[in-house]
């Protein structure tokens, strides 16, 4: 037994000795394993799989009443006064800010009105009061006066998308439109849209004329899209345009090219085709949304049909609860006065709403006519409607707060946090999600 179990092969003998005491006592008696067996040498481990794009961070949402991280044209939260109370202006100060976007890669631009410029931030301020990097529309920052021409404007809305800035003119009655994102004071506007070449500024009621546009936008698929106030309608380009005076595709708020009355001549009272001083507008090419602001609520598209020339109908009203109201009696979560700025990340929906000095938010893409929001921004709860109410008595305090808004404008998206234009408080607030 002895000489005939000596010959065994290893394989016989993990066998029989894996069966009386179990696997690993059966490789180290065989030479199979262990700290001094002979197996091949082992290399150095294996380099981790390379990391992935690092995702950035999304919005969330906002309690009521949140207050702001950041400010932008005040050395802090509690100050308002226009060019911080002096008539010359710097590169930390807004004089009636309108319009807010951002680019991709972060680069902030703010429309100064009453400045007549837009100001760029080549990333998102992180201190308060934080200088701009260059200056538009002006030959430098402590500029304001008018300019005839290309460089100067007026600006109202501001939109970054396809790869160009679009910044409505509503003094000269244009859109002008730059090839680039800029990076600095030297960029020119390549395309006006409104006249026929970028010299003019007059007013007009066609197919390539513009009367004090206050709300563009560039979708990301390419569309131009033009709240043309004073006439009373939204025109839309299938494609932004890359030369002077082009015609639009199609006309909201009007039976056509050629008619320009608000709320289609009925003057207070609109219906479901009609537009009164439309201020901005917002589209991912499909859905779009309009701030009808002289009839107190905002139009929703769920689709907008490029085929039709004189679009289609909205599918749903906020503000209102049916299409032939334009109220602005009571305050609540479902009522608006002149809104004029809104903005969707595709899932929340923000309403600036300056008649209540408030920013409303639907955690959701409005389903209802009259659907009411999810939250306020501004004030402390849906009742109340005071301008810099930070104790919620009713009645305005003596200075702003992180908190309050005065006149609310201009509102946009940007990963996790909502950029708000507090235009009479003379600045920018950004909130964060927590």
């Amino acid at each position: 037994m002895e000489k005939a179990a000596s010959r065994r092969s290893p394989a016989s003998c993990t066998t029989f000795l894996s069966l009386a005491f179990g696997l690993s006592v059966a490789l180290t008696a065989c030479g199979g394993g262990g700290g001094g067996g002979e197996g091949p040498p082992v290399g150095p481990p294996a380099a981790p799989p390379p990391a992935g794009p690092v995702q950035p961070p999304t919005f969330s949402g906002l309690p009521d009443f949140a207050a702001a991280v950041g400010v932008v044209g005040q050395p802090g939260f509690t100050t308002g006064a226009a060019n911080g109370g002096d008539p010359i202006p710097g590169g930390a100060t807004l004089f009636d800010p309108a319009g807010v976007a951002v680019s991709p890669d972060g680069t902030l631009f703010i429309s100064d009105a009453a400045n007549q410029r837009l100001l760029g931030f080549r990333e998102l301020p992180a201190t308060l009061g934080q200088a701009a990097d260059f200056v538009l529309g002006q030959p430098d920052m402590s500029s304001n006066g008018p300019i005839v021409g290309p460089d100067g404007f007026k600006p109202g809305a501001v939109s970054v998308g396809f790869g160009k800035v679009a910044v409505a003119d509503r003094a000269h009655n244009r859109v002008l439109i730059y090839d680039a994102v800029p990076t600095d004071g030297t960029a020119r506007p390549a395309v006006v849209v409104g006249q026929p070449t970028i010299e003019a500024g007059d007013p007009g009621c066609d197919k390539d004329s513009l009367s004090a546009p206050k709300g563009v936008h560039i979708t990301p698929d390419g569309k131009l899209v033009v709240a043309d106030t004073d006439n009373a309608r939204v025109l839309i380009w299938k494609e932004v345009p890359t030369v002077d005076g082009a015609e639009a595709d199609v006309v909201l708020g009007q039976a056509g090219f050629d008619s320009c009355d608000q709320n289609a001549g009925a003057g207070a009272t609109p219906d479901r085709a009609t537009l009164r001083l439309p201020s901005t507008v917002w589209s991912d090419g499909t859905r779009m949304a309009v701030a009808d602001a002289g009839n107190n609520r905002v139009l929703l598209w769920d689709a907008v049909l490029m085929s039709l020339p004189t679009g289609q109908l909205p599918d749903r009203v906020l503000g209102q609860g049916n299409f032939t109201s334009a109220s602005f009696a009571t305050t609540g979560a479902n009522t608006l006065i002149f809104p004029r700025g809104v903005s969707f990340n595709g899932e929340y929906l923000a309403v600036a709403d300056p008649g209540n000095n408030r920013v409303l938010l639907w955690n959701e893409w409005p389903s209802q006519n009259g659907q009411p929001a999810n939250i306020v921004i501004g004030q402390r709860n849906f009742l109340l409607s005071s301008r810099d109410d930070s104790n919620g008595d009713g009645t305005p305090d003596d200075a702003p707060s992180g908190q309050t808004l005065n006149a609310p404008f201009g509102v946009t998206f940007h990963q996790d946090k909502l950029l708000v234009i507090d235009e009479s408080n003379n600045r920018l607030l950004i909130f964060k999600s927590p």
